[in-house]
């Protein structure tokens, strides 16, 4: 056998098995299934984005979100970590708007810069 078969046969045997064992990972995952708890349902967030908080004025009870959709003065939205999506504040828009910057007030929670906010 030339070098150049030998070097053929071997990559494809190589492939072969890669191809085989990425197969066997995938049939393991799928057959363990990582189902959600029913808490873990029940806390997923399930909205779309509107913007996210700029600054927060902790002192005087608001925050500014850079949104670029318009946001109706008196819309309840809700604010959420980026990191685990968990709920942070409840805000709720004020008419003081600069498109596209949103003044809300904090109405519950601790919101901080970086939270992404959505419409409950």
């Amino acid at each position: 056998m030339s070098s150049h078969c030998r070097i053929l046969a071997a990559l494809l045997v190589s492939l072969t098995l890669s191809a085989c064992a990425t197969h066997r990972a995938g049939k393991k995952g799928e057959q363990s299934g990582v189902e959600a708890t029913d808490a873990q349902k029940a806390t997923a967030v399930k909205v779309r984005p509107v913007g996210t908080i700029s600054m927060v004025n902790g002192d005087l009870g608001f925050v500014l979100i850079d949104s670029p959709e318009g946001l109706v003065p008196g819309t309840a939205l809700k604010a959420h970590a980026p990191e685990d999506q968990r709920e942070t504040a409840t805000l709720s828009v004020s008419p003081e708007q600069a498109r596209p910057f949103f003044i809300a007030e904090i109405t519950s929670g601790a919101p901080r810069p970086g939270d992404w906010v959505a419409k409950p």
